[in-house]
C-alpha cells in the first residue's frame, strides 16, 4: 500500500500507530473491506452500497490507523465550496482499540483537511441507538440539529 502518512501517535500506555490516507481506489476498497465490522450497522448489506462506494472512490478523503492491523478509518468528503460543510459518512475504530484516542486522532485529521479546503462545519449522522458514538461526538463539540429521522439525528460542529 502506498498510502501517504499524516500522523504517527502512540506512547504513554498507548500502542504505536500511524494514520495515513488512502488515495487510490485499491486503497480505498481494501480499507472499506476491512474496517466494514466496526461500524455500528453494517453498510454492505445496504442496497445501495455499490453507489455507495463508486461515490467513496471517487468523491471522498479516507484515512486509517493503522499499526500491524488496521484499527480505525474514516470516510469524508471536504468538496461543497457552496456550503462549506464538510460531511463524514463513515467512522470507526476496532472496538479493541476503542478509547485509546485513535478516533479522536482520525477525527481531527479529517478536521485540518477540511479546513484546509475552506470548509468551516462538519457535518454527520448517527444512528439513535449508538448512544456511545454519540457521547464521542457531543465530547467533541458536536451538536444535534433539528434534522432528524426515525432511526438518526444528524449533528454538526464548527471547525473555523
Amino acid at each position: 500500500m502506498a498510502a501517504k502518512r499524516i500522523y504517527a501517535g502512540g506512547g504513554g500506555g498507548l500502542p504505536d500507530y500511524t494514520i495515513a490516507s488512502a488515495d487510490i481506489k485499491e486503497e480505498k476498497e481494501f480499507i472499506l473491506k476491512v474496517c466494514a465490522p466496526f461500524l455500528f450497522k453494517s453498510i454492505t448489506n445496504n442496497i445501495n452500497y455499490g453507489s455507495i462506494q463508486k461515490k467513496i472512490i471517487t468523491s471522498a478523503d479516507v484515512y486509517f490507523a493503522y499499526n500491524t492491523k488496521i484499527l480505525g478509518f474514516i470516510v469524508f468528503y471536504a468538496n461543497d465550496s457552496s456550503s462549506n460543510i464538510s460531511y463524514i459518512s463513515m467512522f470507526a475504530v476496532n472496538p479493541e482499540y476503542r478509547n485509546k484516542h485513535i478516533g479522536t486522532r482520525l477525527l481531527e485529521n479529517s478536521f485540518i483537511t477540511a479546513a484546509n479546503r475552506g470548509m468551516t462545519k462538519v457535518k454527520l449522522e448517527v444512528d439513535r441507538q449508538n448512544i456511545d458514538a454519540i457521547t464521542f461526538y457531543k465530547n467533541r463539540g458536536f451538536v444535534m440539529t433539528k434534522e432528524i429521522t426515525d432511526e438518526s439525528y444528524y449533528m454538526v460542529v464548527s471547525i473555523k
